[in-house]
């Protein structure tokens, strides 16, 4: 809590703009990065997700989060959290949802990603794109679970793990920011 207490103070201080914005993040951040979108959507203008799914993916269900949402994409209906959008929507709990429409989306996966199967990335490609959002779908990386470089990291398509940085020499974070 701390934290944004801290940033809001910051923000303010600083006159910073707070509106046109973009986020990007990785596995769970990438999961977060499209719940911040929908949430606030009004000032997003784009994200950028490797490895994260839909908004609303687990449903607050942990048994959800770590099945559909990571490696059983069979089992996440779109059209219903799509329904659960729209209804948190008028409710006011989240932003208008035409504020998605034309917004940048740039979802990564992994050719060989076990930890949140790429089918999970493709509903959350399905979910942008029923929006309106102008989405572009990566997969062209033969890599498993992390973050691609072009210049750091384990070798790409031989190893799943730590350090989670995965060098393809493909410029991921560049291809994101372009887009």
């Amino acid at each position: 809590m701390f934290s944004f207490a801290f940033l809001a103070l910051l923000i303010a201080c600083n006159n910073a703009i707070v509106s046109n914005w973009s986020t990007s993040g990785l596995s769970s951040g990438g999961f977060f990065t499209i719940q911040m979108d929908v949430a606030y959507s009004s000032e997003c203008i784009g994200v950028g997700v490797v490895a994260g799914g839909p908004y609303y993916c687990a449903q607050d269900s942990e048994t959800t989060a770590l099945t559909a949402c990571m490696s059983v994409p069979t089992e996440i209906r779109v059209k219903t959290l799509e329904t659960d959008t729209d209804n948190y929507a008028k409710e006011g709990l989240v932003d208008a949802t035409s504020n998605i429409a034309n917004q940048r989306v740039y979802l990564f996966s992994g050719k060989k990603d076990t930890t949140v199967n790429t089918g999970s990335v493709q509903a959350a490609e399905t979910y942008y794109k029923d929006y309106g959002a102008n989405v572009y779908f990566d997969d062209s990386q033969d890599c498993a679970h992390g973050m691609v470089t072009n210049f750091y990291g384990n070798k790409c398509g031989s190893f799943a793990g730590e350090p989670y940085i995965i060098n393809c020499d493909y410029d991921l974070a560049g291809k994101i920011l372009q887009w």
